[in-house]
């Protein structure tokens, strides 16, 4: 059983109260991501029932977003998310 993600709505509480005191970021090495689905594009995934994906062009501009309710597509995205930080590394502990 993957760990469960949180909410649209725990996520937004968190990143207000993340902005609110610090930035906090954590790393996770490319050695410890090679068996995890990782999505070739960012995404948001909401109540782990609809993904958002966001696509960029070449110079880094907004070519839209796209989206997917495929329980499936969620699922990838939720186990995947939720893998990666399992093993992400806090960036106070992270060296290069």
């Amino acid at each position: 059983m993957s760990p469960k993600v949180p909410t649209f709505a725990e996520q937004l509480a968190a990143a207000r109260s993340t902005a609110v005191h610090l930035e906090l970021h954590d790393w996770l090495p490319r050695r410890q991501a090679s068996d995890i689905a990782l999505p070739g594009n960012d995404f948001w995934l909401f109540d782990d029932q609809l993904v958002r994906f966001n696509h960029f062009t070449g110079d880094g501009e907004s070519a839209g977003p796209s989206f997917s309710d495929d329980p499936a597509v969620a699922r990838l995205r939720s186990t995947a998310f939720a893998s990666a930080w399992e093993r992400a590394v806090p960036h106070e502990k992270y060296s290069v």
